[in-house]
């Protein structure tokens, strides 16, 4: 049955029920609850233990129905109320709707029964004609009481004649006599005289918020029985959806024209925020902003369209007005996106006006977290900003507005305020102004619970349609003050009293008491007291100002102040159940089992609501556990003098680490299974939490005995303790960067200690240049030539991934020379190099190196030579490997190392069966499209360091690139920091002389004949993806694509037969008409292309249209030819142009002669791009280099664009592979991406 039609969902509603069910027939009952349920019960009123009802009817409207119960006795009252005077925390518990079993206990004890035990102690009557008793009238009474009850447990007391906290606070007389509302107004708004608003404003740094949904949820105590579905549940689904569509929420969506005129406009102009007060609600009418330009027009704007305009607008330059808005907006986005904020609920009776009826509604107002320290210094930080605001208030003497305004038409009309009138305080007005943000938001989220099917209930419509609630049936009329109790939690932390709990270490004990060195238990256990104080803050109204500063216990806080002292302990009661126990004692004693759940999970919950929790020094500095690294010496013996004799000469042990003692894995184990969070340990406390114990024991237990590789990884990552000994042997053998200890001392990896240059390594004088070396080093590559050396001087491989352009080339020659001078070079250098780049690397070494004897390996007839160095080509050497297995090498060097990403391909496979002393990576993108080429080029570098390729996908790939973590980010940083070094162009500490980049997008549009073709391309493969799955469908989508790009290119690209003439392809038009330009002004430039047959036809273009042939370059062409071909276009006197495929002419290249690169269609990996674009943007170029993008306007490729440059900016590593995302996005989207 769904729970719309339960009652007695609580205990104190099921004991109505259940005494009604002993006394009535049961059938006679299931009528009347279905009735009930149907809404058939109209009105409900209790007064004087009366219940008076109109039930609908058969034969008439309704019936009358009355029930009247026996009203306590004096006896029964006195007994009553002497328990409530003996503890005052049950008042407060029944005032936030939970009825005390205790309560109920110990009425019974007294002999006082809250329920009729028979029908004559209740007097019953309806006005059907049904003689029954009960009717289903009077049943469906019976059940919608039992809701009643379920919501509001005081009415079980009201049933009986006694309205407890009235009739409490006339007994005790209290202070608090003026006290009337028990939960404070959800839109409080303090009345001030205008102030004025400081002309001079700067800039204001607001500090970052971290997420607080988790926070919010875990402050709510288990939500009652109000709505068909979980109402936490609820909530977490909320702003779960808000995380999601913030910004877009946020995002203000207007013409570029139209933006540019309100950049240009707005902040100049005068603002005028207004606001209203109803006469029985906060707000009558929505604020609203009005903006008054230069010119007297005035335009009206909701608050939220401000916010959006300030955000989009981003310039804190303007009127006082329009920085206040600026620097709100600001502070908006940020609560918003860290979801700090929550909901409240307001109720009011309403007229009956056109279509709406009257009676009595509910809506939610959402407000700031203003419970967190963090929220209150954001709007402290404002504050001083806020412009007295224009406001109607309709709270005024004989129900006529007061307003410091002219005129109530304030669009038309108003002036600033008098001195004699009152304005809504800064606080109050940025209270109002945020709420009105928050409410439009949730109304633009549109969020419903997972499940809901019925929108009409209450509190969906209220809380999530952001709507007015009807609640004037019985049914309904307990939900809003059931809500805000439920909800009161973050309001009652503001409610002018300060609440402090301490702990007290009440059993004296002698230090030995505590155990020896083997921690044993002691045999008399410490006691802790907890005990609990409150005062007014100075803000309290309260009359009485002696007791403002004096802290009074818990339990005498009712008779100083007044029920509503006690309401904030009584919800927290739900998370420290003893505070109900500390309503009538002065302390309570805190078993182990309550004393760890108080340190470890309570009192940072309180901490978050303003509650001042003390405690003892050996509870604040708990002992956290560490896994700890040990090392003993092997069964080997001999001095450790690089990091290839660790593994032999020592042996690891993970241990845990418990203040200053080690215990082995198994003890630390024994002690977690004991269930305790809190354990005593010597004179102090071990925190123990069950899921980090438990990630501690699956690292240390999950493998074998750690090992070196291990061991090295936990200390540049940080997430061990060492012993000195180990520690200090690590430190020795590391490149002299910062390494991993460094940085985790430092706190952050962009902190780097004293005498570190900018490129992260530890100058180090003790290796010169090599005498033989023609070249003058810049001072980095000097810096990357000393690191290269001592890191493999340590016995470790790496990787020289320096951007493109900046001379890692000479740098690695520079270490061969090293070997060379060192005679350390017997066994010779062995070169890897793509094919393209033979020839480049021959001329560098014949012009740095003319010392090394080189023998090139490659082409017909090629033979080894005896030589320093053997270079070859990846795939003559895969051809070739089995005439060099036995070959053992000095240095093996890979160029263009990411050309091993793949671990599968033969020739990856190939080159990692080198035998090498030395190896080092040259690469400007190790990482192209995912983690795993990372993973690949350090297999080859230092083998099994990153352990195997599915260690690595599951403890970092996965974590990485699929669930964003950035703490496994982190790791994999430090790990491979000191074996990776990495520097760019575009840092002019690293090199100061090199000339800008100028990137230019340049957009084509479609001929007739490309868009018919294009729409029918997507047409016909759309049904062709729609039909298919698996790798069927991806094959499709890839050929769609494929199919787009050329398309978008030129006709003949994709038909592979057409006339390949200009005026057929936009972008071919387009591309002309630059290479004109470019021509006039004499320049050299490059035009990438990834399809070389558009690159022939581009040559007949071009030479048809231009008078003159173009150079060509691709990976199809001769070694003879290809080198030609840059010779021509490098020697040539004037304007030049080189088409390149992209693939063929990204690698090695120098081509800095260019100061133009054209790329005339769209690679979708930006470090493939990146990389072709640097041919002409390297060391050497001393001209602005001009980078023109080439995109057909309302194709697919300008979506794609965005994409794009997201990606570039992804920090150090992409995480998506080349095209191939594209395949994985389902119908819907895909259609979006490629329709026109």
């Amino acid at each position: 049955m769904p729970r719309k039609y339960e009652f007695g969902l609580t205990p104190w509603g099921a004991y109505f029920i259940q005494a009604m069910e002993g006394l009535a027939d049961q059938a006679r009952l299931n009528r009347g609850r279905s009735y009930a349920a149907n809404g058939n019960v109209f009105r409900l009123s209790i007064e004087n233990g009366v219940v008076s009802a109109m039930v609908e009817g058969n034969y008439k409207p309704w019936y009358d129905v009355k029930i009247a119960f026996k009203p306590l006795n004096q006896s029964e009252r006195t007994a009553l109320f002497r328990l409530i005077n003996d503890d005052p925390m049950l008042v407060g518990r029944i005032a936030i709707g939970e009825l005390p079993a205790e309560l109920i206990d110990r009425l019974r004890n007294a002999n006082v029964r809250l329920l009729p035990e028979r029908w004559n102690d209740m007097r019953r009557s309806c006005t059907c004609p049904d003689y029954g008793d009960p009717c289903k009238h009077m049943a469906a009474v019976y059940y919608v009481l039992a809701q009643e009850i379920d919501r509001d447990p005081s009415a079980l007391f009201r049933l009986r004649g006694v309205d407890i906290f009235s009739e409490f606070k006339a007994q005790k007389k209290l202070i608090a006599a003026d006290e009337v509302d028990l939960l404070p107004d959800p839109l409080p708004i303090d009345l001030v005289r205008p102030w004025k608003t400081s002309e001079k404003m700067e800039a204001l740094e607001s500090p970052g918020i971290r997420t607080y949904d988790k926070t919010i949820l875990g402050l709510l105590p288990p939500p009652p029985p109000l709505a068909p579905y979980d109402l936490s549940a609820a909530l977490a689904g909320f702003y779960k959806d808000i995380d999601q569509h913030w910004d877009r929420i946020l995002e203000l969506i207007l013409p570029e024209d139209e933006l540019e005129e309100r950049t240009r406009t707005f902040p100049q102009a005068r603002i005028e925020i207004h606001l209203f007060r109803g006469e029985k609600s906060s707000q009558s009418k929505k604020p609203f902003i009005t903006v008054i330009k230069a010119s007297g027009k005035k335009e009206k704007l909701s608050v939220l369209e401000a916010v959006r305009l300030c955000l989009a607008i981003d310039t804190s330059e303007g009127s006082p007005g329009y920085r206040f808005l600026h620097e709100f907006s600001r502070v908006m986005r940020s609560i918003v996106a860290a979801k700090a904020f929550v909901p409240d609920i307001a109720m009011y009776d309403a007229a009956k006006k056109e279509k709406r009826a009257g009676g009595t509604f509910m809506r939610a107002v959402w407000k700031p977290a203003l419970f967190s320290a963090d929220i209150r210094s954001l709007f402290a930080l404002i504050e001083p900003l806020v412009p007295v605001p224009v406001f109607i208030d309709e709270r005024a003497a004989h129900g006529k507005p007061t307003s410091n305004a002219s005129t109530l038409k304030v669009a038309k009309a108003s002036v600033a305020p008098t001195k004699k009138s009152r304005v809504p305080s800064p606080h109050s007005t940025l209270l109002l102004l945020a709420s009105d943000i928050l409410s439009d938001i949730v109304t633009e989220l549109r969020y419903l619970p997972s499940g809901v099917k019925d929108i009409s209930h209450p509190v969906t419509v209220a809380l999530f349609r952001n709507e007015e609630a009807n609640v004037s049936s019985p049914l309904h009329r307990s939900i809003p003050k059931a809500m805000r109790s439920w909800l009161s939690v973050f309001d009652l932390a503001n409610s002018g009293f300060q609440y402090e709990l301490v702990v007290k270490n009440c059993t004296e004990i002698d230090a030995s008491d505590w155990g020896d060195e083997d921690d044993s238990i002691p045999e008399r256990m410490p006691r802790y007291e907890l005990s609990a104080t409150v005062r007014q803050s100075s803000t309290t109204t309260n009359k009485v100002k002696a007791t403002q500063e004096e802290r009074i216990p818990l339990h005498e806080a009712a008779q100083r102040f007044g029920i509503s002292a006690l309401t904030f302990p009584a919800l927290l009661s739900t998370f420290v159940p003893e505070l109900a126990q500390l309503g009538s004692k002065e302390s309570v004693i805190l078993d182990e089992i309550s004393l760890s759940r108080f340190v470890i999970e309570s009192a940072a919950l309180l901490g978050n609501l303003g509650v001042t929790v003390a405690l003892p020094k050996e509870l604040c500095d708990l002992i956290k556990p560490r896994a700890v690294l040990t090392a003993k010496k092997g069964k080997k013996s001999g001095n450790l003098v690089s990091f290839l004799t660790l593994d032999s000469l020592l042996s690891f042990e993970w241990k845990i680490s418990i203040g200053d003692r080690l215990i082995s894995a198994a003890e630390f184990e024994r002690m977690v299974k004991a269930g305790t969070a809190l354990v005593r340990f010597r004179q102090g406390f071990l925190r123990l939490e069950a899921s980090e114990a438990a990630s501690m024991l699956e690292r240390i237990k999950k493998g074998p005995k750690p090992d070196a590789f291990d061991v090295l990884q936990e200390y540049l990552a940080g997430t061990a303790e060492f012993d000195q000994a180990l520690q200090e042997k690590l430190a020795a053998m590391l490149p002299r960067t910062i390494d991993g200890a460094a940085q985790s001392k430092a706190g952050t990896s962009s902190i780097m200690p004293h005498g570190v240059t900018s490129d992260g390594i530890m100058p180090n004088g003790d290796i010169p240049l090599p005498a033989s070396l023609n070249a003058s080093l810049r001072p980095y590559q000097a810096r990357g030539f000393q690191w290269i050396t001592t890191t493999m001087g340590h016995g470790f491989g790496c990787i020289l991934a320096d951007d493109m352009g900046l001379g890692k080339t000479v740098q690695a020659i520079a270490c061969i020379l090293h070997l060379k001078e060192t005679k350390s070079l017997t066994n010779g250098a062995l070169i890897c190099a793509p094919a393209t780049l033979i020839t480049n690397w021959e001329r560098e070494l014949e012009k740095f190196a003319p010392s090394l004897s080189i023998s090139t390996y490659y082409g017909a007839g090629r033979s080894h030579k005896s030589a320093d160095i053997l270079l070859t080509s990846y795939e003559t050497f895969l051809r070739d490997k089995e005439k060099f297995k036995d070959k053992e090498w000095d240095i093996a060097i890979l160029d263009e190392a990411h050309l091993i990403k793949n671990p599968e391909a033969k020739r990856s496979k190939a080159v990692k069966e080198i035998v090498a002393s030395n190896r080092l990576a040259l690469s400007g993108t190790p990482v192209e499209n995912h983690l795993g080429e990372l993973w690949s080029i350090f297999d080859f570098v230092i083998p099994g360091y990153l352990h195997t390729l599915e260690h690595f996908r599951s403890n970092y790939r996965k974590p990485i690139e699929v669930d964003k973590s950035e703490e496994i980010a982190d790791r994999l940083r430090r790990v491979t920091a000191p074996f990776l070094l990495r520097r760019l162009k575009t840092d002019r500490s690293i090199i100061a002389d090199l000339p800008d980049k100028i990137v230019v997008n340049e957009y084509a549009t479609l001929t007739t004949e490309q868009a018919a073709l294009y729409e029918s391309t997507v047409r016909d493969c759309m049904n062709k993806i729609a039909e298919s799955e698996g790798i069927a469908r991806r094959g499709f989508i890839l050929a769609l694509i494929t199919g787009l790009k050329q398309i978008c290119n030129h006709p003949r690209n994709y038909d592979k037969d057409s006339a390949p003439s200009a005026e057929r392809s936009g972008k071919t038009q387009l591309l002309l008409s630059l290479l004109e330009s470019i021509a006039e002004a004499g320049e050299k430039v490059l035009v990438f292309s990834q399809y070389v047959e558009m690159l022939d036809i581009l040559r007949d273009i071009i030479a048809q249209n231009m008078g003159a042939e173009p150079f060509m370059l691709h990976g199809k062409m001769t070694r003879t030819k290809r080198d030609a071909a840059i010779e021509g276009f490098r020697n040539a006197s004037g304007p030049a142009i080189l088409l390149i495929s992209l693939k063929a002419g990204g690698l090695g290249l120098n081509l800095t002669e260019a100061t133009r690169v054209i790329h005339f269609d769209l690679w979708f990996n930006p470090a493939v791009e990146n990389q072709a674009t640097d041919r002409a943007f390297r060391i050497g170029q001393r001209k602005n280099v001009f980078v023109h993008r080439l995109i057909t306007k309302d194709s697919f490729e300008e979506k794609i664009d965005a994409i794009l440059t997201t990606k570039r900016d992804l920090a150090q590593m992409a995480v998506s592979a080349g095209e191939t995302w594209i395949t994985e996005l389902d119908n819907k989207t895909l259609a979006d991406l490629v329709k026109r």
